[in-house]
């Protein structure tokens, strides 16, 4: 399920979600970025590289958790099968995932305040989990995110969220 333009995020097996774009303070057009890395495009919906190529980024859990920075990053090219391996809640705050690409399990993890433009979490299997943060046109749902609740470019999912 694919977020469309519209007025609230409302999420179903067989309904389709609408959230108004979010808009990002020095964002216009193409990423300007000439790092070596890939870069959420809001314009295209995609993550492209200074020379406009499609791509995704790897890193590791550890880069992720120490950076919050997982900008079009790829969890199953990274080989990030998990986002908690330890039993116990971890909580993630404001994380940079625009455009990431989910193919993770997020087993009693809390990912708040997070910018999901352009994600993609079809794939993302949940157990004990929250995810809240800003979406946009691009953000792409699956199952996990089936109940999920939210207006404005906001998502709120998962049966954790209150502590």
């Amino acid at each position: 399920m694919v977020l469309a333009l519209g007025a609230s995020v409302g999420c179903g097996s067989h309904g389709s979600a609408v959230a108004p774009p979010v808009e990002h303070a020095g964002v216009a057009g193409a990423p300007a970025h000439d790092d070596g890395r890939y870069h959420y495009d809001p314009a295209r919906g995609a993550c492209v590289d200074a020379g406009g190529a499609a791509g995704f980024n790897t890193t590791t859990l550890a880069q992720l958790e120490a950076s919050g920075d997982g900008e079009c990053v790829d969890f199953a090219a990274s080989g990030i099968s998990s986002l908690n391996d330890l039993g116990s809640f971890k909580d993630y705050a404001g994380w940079n995932l625009r455009g990431a690409r989910f193919a993770t399990l997020a087993t009693y993890v809390r990912v708040v305040d997070a910018d999901l433009a352009g994600a993609d979490l079809g794939d993302l299997k949940v157990f004990y989990f929250c995810v809240t943060g800003a979406v946009d046109s691009h953000t792409v749902l699956g199952e996990a995110t089936e109940g999920c609740t939210g207006e404005d470019g906001r998502l709120r999912c998962g049966d954790s969220c209150e502590r």
